[in-house]
């Protein structure tokens, strides 16, 4: 999984000339990205992503964007009898945030009497190539990587950390 942010523009903006730290400059660049997904609900690395839900609903929403439609997502639930079950034709409308699943056409969700416990979606998110991120994410991400990198405390650390917080405020994830 590449970062949003190579090793050499870390290095670049922290100003540093050596390769001793890049170990340590990779792990501060995935605690930055980190930080901004958690904080915004984006997925800046293309990867498998799951989220357990705990019942279907017309629409069913998910967290984590952006999704790739182009990619199947599977549903898996435990029916009441404990048997694991899998959906794999749901329909996705990935173009708009939050990503909603349907199920197929002509199909309905199986109803809540029929399912024990959570339900797990898994599906592809994540921007495909770095350069569709929008910069004030990476902007955001090159923050909190001075922050951590220069091992900034209390107040210092509170600067960075509400700079990147106003960057990110139009990619936040509205609550569901």
């Amino acid at each position: 999984m590449a970062e949003p942010i190579s090793t050499a523009e870390a290095k670049l903006h922290l100003r540093v000339d050596s390769s001793a730290d890049d170990t340590l400059i990779a792990d501060k660049i995935a605690a930055a990205r980190e930080w901004v997904e958690d904080y915004t609900g984006l997925v800046l690395t293309r990867r498998e992503v799951t989220e357990q839900i705990g019942q279907f609903a017309a629409p069913t929403k998910l967290r984590a964007w952006p999704i790739d439609a182009a990619e199947p997502v599977s549903i898996v639930y435990r029916d009441v009898h404990g048997v694991e079950q899998t959906i794999t034709d749901a329909t996705v409308r990935a173009a708009t945030r939050p990503g909603v699943i349907y199920p197929a056409p002509a199909a309905r969700w199986p109803s809540a009497s029929t399912i024990s416990g959570a339900i797990d979606v898994s599906f592809m998110a994540g921007f495909a190539d770095p350069a569709d991120i929008p910069p004030t994410v990476k902007q955001a991400m090159l923050l909190m990587l001075t922050a951590f990198y220069d091992g900034r405390e209390g107040e210092l650390f509170e600067v960075a950390e509400a700079a990147a917080k106003r960057l990110c405020r139009r990619q936040k994830r509205r609550t569901l």
